[in-house]
């Protein structure tokens, strides 16, 4: 009788060890998908304000773009020695913007922009 007892108390602590390991299991699964989460959360939050600087910076560019149109009119006036690729870049830029931005500009203005926009890409290209 006694060792009936012992034996059945014995299946029942081993049956509470193997409770308390499933627990543990499971709150190791729980934290392990916590952690999952939150990466991705943070991977989101880190592509969001990827996209954020990229909007920011292509907002800055075209303000910059906007900026420089309607200053400098005069340039073309001004015939500096410049490198032999600052032509090419000048007329590639001329004809690329002439088909791009056409519709966003009146035409009277055209000209300058383009010869700006080219004299700055090639600056910063070549000097």
């Amino acid at each position: 009788m006694l060792l009936l007892l012992l034996l059945l108390l014995l299946l029942l602590l081993q049956l509470l060890l193997l409770l308390l390991l499933l627990l543990l299991l499971l709150l190791l699964l729980l934290l392990l998908l916590l952690l999952l989460l939150l990466l991705l959360l943070l991977l989101l939050l880190l592509l969001l304000l990827l996209l954020l600087l990229l909007l920011l910076l292509l907002l800055l560019l075209l303000l910059l773009l906007l900026l420089h149109h309607h200053h400098h009119h005069h340039r073309h006036h001004h015939h500096h020695h410049h490198h032999l690729f600052y032509h090419v870049y000048y007329y590639y830029f001329y004809y690329y913007c002439h088909y791009y931005y056409y519709f966003y500009y009146y035409y009277y203005y055209y000209y300058y922009y383009y010869y700006y926009a080219a004299f700055i890409f090639a600056k910063h290209t070549l000097y």
